[in-house]
């Protein structure tokens, strides 16, 4: 059986243009094969299971890294709270939540299956790659859920410990879409549109930061 997944990840792998189906079919095979993995007590690809999870849930509130995520965007907007560096502040965003380390754990979980890889070689591949999985993951929230153990439990104590401001902190955060006419407070639809990471606090403020380039790296 993990032979035939194997196959049939291969193929999907090497493609240069990527459908939707195809995309979640991939996570997919890739989370049945990291279960595996995980019997036998040889899964060390945390973020790509994450990856994974995302991609097959409308929305993600169990998930330990996807908490750790939530506190590394939570202590960065208190950081930046008082900059008015807007490219800054897109950036760092950026980095916290880029494809980089999605990218990295592809290629070690390619190179232990024997997959020939030009997904993650290929800057065009893995370029069309991401725009087609944030179609899938895109409206799907991750949500900073009460603590499961202990692990979790300091990561929500270190959340609320650090507001963004009084009574504020980072609850979820999700990718989406927003017509350009939002940004200029215009009624009149755009014929554009910019990816953007929402957030929620705890006291139902929404905080909009548009992306950079470089996320789709």
């Amino acid at each position: 059986m993990l032979e035939d997944k194997k196959l049939k990840i291969e193929k999907i792998v090497n493609n240069t243009s990527f459908e939707e189906c195809e995309v979640v079919y991939l996570m997919v095979l890739t989370r049945k094969y990291l279960e595996q993995l995980a019997d036998e007590g040889k899964n060390n690809f945390s973020v790509l299971k994450f990856f994974c999870d995302w991609s097959l849930h409308p929305a993600i509130d169990k998930s330990f890294h996807a908490m750790e995520l939530l506190k590394q965007m939570n202590n960065l907007i208190v950081d930046l709270k008082a900059t008015t560096d807007a490219k800054l502040i897109m950036d760092e965003i950026t980095k916290v939540i880029s494809f980089s380390k999605l990218r990295t754990e592809f290629q070690r979980f390619f190179k232990a299956l024997g997959v020939s890889d030009s997904l993650t070689k290929s800057e065009d591949n893995w370029g069309a790659f991401v725009s087609t999985f944030i179609q899938v993951i895109l409206d799907s929230p991750l949500i900073l859920s009460g603590p499961k153990n202990d692990k979790t439990k300091s990561i929500y104590e270190d959340i609320i410990n650090n507001p963004i401001k009084k009574g504020a902190w980072l609850i979820s955060l999700k990718l989406t879409y927003l017509n350009n006419s939002f940004f200029k407070g215009e009624k009149v639809p755009s014929l554009h549109a910019t990816l953007c990471l929402v957030f929620l606090t705890s006291n139902t403020t929404r905080v909009v930061i548009p992306l950079s380039k470089d996320f789709l790296k």
